[in-house]
């Protein structure tokens, strides 16, 4: 949780406090192979903008 309080000449203090979960043991079991989808899906998507923008590049030498 970030507590954010305003400070002189317009700064700003920004504490982190760490709460843990009632439970905190993690099962790794399930938590590496949704990490592993969830990468995968980030890399899927950076694909997808690469494309988009030589995509883009493309149509704008075409009408230069």
């Amino acid at each position: 949780r970030a507590v954010i309080a305003p400070q002189q000449h317009g700064g700003v203090k920004v504490d982190i406090e760490v709460q843990s979960p009632p439970d905190d043991r993690v099962e790794l079991t399930e938590e590496i192979p949704q990490t592993i989808i969830t990468q995968r899906g980030y890399e899927a998507n950076i694909k997808t903008i690469a494309v988009e923008n030589e995509m883009l590049g493309t149509l704008i030498d075409i009408f230069e």
